[in-house]
Parts: C-alpha cells; structure tokens; sequence
C-alpha cells in the first residue's frame, strides 16, 4: 500500500466513506458504554472517557475516576484511549489520551510482488477538560487537545477545542431523568499534510436522554436520540436504549442512520462495588471488519 492508498484508508477509518476532512479518528467513540449505545451522545456521565462526548458530562463527584479503552478497528487498526477525571473544589478537572496505530503497511511504487519495505501510520490526541456548574441544573465543559497525524513521514499537527452544555431537570429522581446536552466538538486546525492543510472533524451535537422504568418489567431504562452534523456531512440520528435487568447489569443497542458502512450497535456493561467493565460490537458492511471495544473504568 503507498502513502495515497493509506491515507484513503485513514479516511475511512470512522466508519464513513464519505469523509472528507482529515483527523478521522477522532469521530471513533473512545468509550464501549456510548459505543453500544449507537454511539450516542446524549447520555450523562459514565466514566473518566465520557467528557470526550461533551466536555460538561465529566464526573461531577467527589471522587477520582480513570478510564481505559481498547478497540480493534478496522483496516487492523488498533484504537487506545486513556482518561482521568478529579475534582477540584465545585469544578471538576480531566485529562485524556488517543492513540490509533496501522502497522506493517507494505510500500511499493511498483507491481512487483515483494514490497520495498514497511511503514505505520500514527494518530495522536492528547489535551485537558474542565467543567463546572451554572447554578442547580446546568453544567458548562471545555476541553483544549493537541493532535497529530503521521503517515510514514508526512505528518500534520494542530491544535482542537470542544464546548459543551448538559441540562437536567432540576430535582429529578436519578431513576426518572431528563436531560439535553448541546456540543461543539472538534474546532481548530491543523498544519500542512502532504500538499494540503486537513480540517478536523468540526460536529455538532444536540441530544435528548429520557430515563425511567419500564412498563410491566419495572427495570430503569434510559432512552437516547442525538442529532449530529459533522462537516461536509448530512446530520445523522443516534438512537440508543439501556436497561438493567438486575444490579450491576446493563443491557445496551442502538442505531446510526446516514452511514454507509454501519447501522447497528450492542453493548453490555457489569459493574462491581467501583469498577466497570463495558463491551461493544459494531459490525461493518462492506467487508470491513467488525469491531469490538472494551472499557474498564473505576472510581475511587
């Protein structure tokens, strides 16, 4: 594969053939919670990973929380992801990091069956959020990350922010829940690539997340529908549904309309005493691999 196949492939590496900016990994959902849940958006806080969705859906406790993520994804790209969240007075304070890596990548300029040699491709995100409240309803987050692509030895670099917004109905039960979150993900710029500066993928996202029981059964439910329009793109609906069953146990499945190479989601999540074990499939058509991710995240 040369440097022009692979940056196509990089391309697609979010999952959409239709990608037309640069940085595409950082549309891949860094935690399995959201990820079986169509990748939505919309949902409260879960772990240390979940203000990479909204930077105001950071843990607003008082506990420290860490979160680690690891997906096999396609074009045998491997997805990492590393987070951790603590307070700070009434704020709260995080810092998050983003690795994709394509190995082994045969190079040739030529037919000839023996490659001239081997090359990897690297994309980086490292930065920090911060979040706060804006009275009893109302959280603000803001995240600052520094970003990288590299493709044998053509690189870009540059500089991403995110906004974002979460409301919740005041006094709600945490077992009935109504929430909104509004994010701004992605704005920024990066250095040349090749013959060109790549766009981030700018998006923006409005969600609506309804919890409660569920008639007959009486398991608590959360309901999930984000609106997302990414740059160069139709907006896209998530819709996710989680249930628990029984204590420590949530059942997940979702849907992504407008993609070409996904639809559907399913996750599991376990919890014990402080620590989470989540799990998503998305399976790709078109040949592509399906992808499995896991997140392991506590709280202490």
């Amino acid at each position: 594969m040369n440097t022009t196949l692979a940056l196509s492939a990089l391309l697609l590496l979010a999952g959409t053939s239709r990608a037309a900016t640069g940085l595409a990994f950082l549309k891949i959902a860094a935690d399995a919670g959201s990820a079986g849940l169509g990748e939505s958006a919309a949902g409260a806080w879960e772990d240390a990973l979940s203000p990479l969705r909204n930077p105001a859906t950071a843990p607003a406790d008082e506990r420290w929380h860490l979160a680690f993520t690891h997906a096999d994804w396609i074009f045998e790209s491997d997805y990492s992801a590393l987070a951790v969240q603590m307070p700070v007075g009434r704020w709260s304070l995080g810092a998050d990091l983003r690795v994709l890596t394509i190995e082994d990548i045969e190079q040739r300029d030529s037919p000839d069956p023996e490659p001239e040699g081997y090359y990897r491709v690297d994309d980086l995100a490292y930065g920090l959020r911060l979040s706060a409240p804006l009275g009893t309803s109302l959280r603000a987050g803001a995240a600052l990350r520094r970003v990288q692509e590299k493709i044998n030895q053509e690189d870009s670099r540059g500089w991403v922010g995110d906004f974002g917004l979460r409301w919740e109905r005041p006094g709600a039960d945490p077992a009935r829940l109504l929430g909104v979150s509004l994010a701004v993900r992605n704005l920024g710029s990066s250095s040349e690539f090749v013959a060109e500066s790549p766009d981030p993928p700018r998006t923006l996202s409005l969600g609506l997340e309804r919890r409660g029981p569920l008639p007959l059964l009486g398991w608590t439910a959360s309901l999930q529908a984000e609106a997302r329009h990414l740059q160069d793109e139709d907006t896209h609906l998530h819709l996710g549904v989680q249930t628990f069953p029984v204590g420590g146990l949530a059942l997940r499945g979702g849907w992504m309309t407008g993609y070409d190479e996904r639809g559907g989601t399913l996750g599991v999540g376990f919890v014990w005493r402080q620590m989470k074990l989540d799990y998503a499939w998305l399976p790709f058509r078109n040949a592509l691999n399906d992808s499995h991710r896991f997140t392991f995240s506590f709280a202490m």
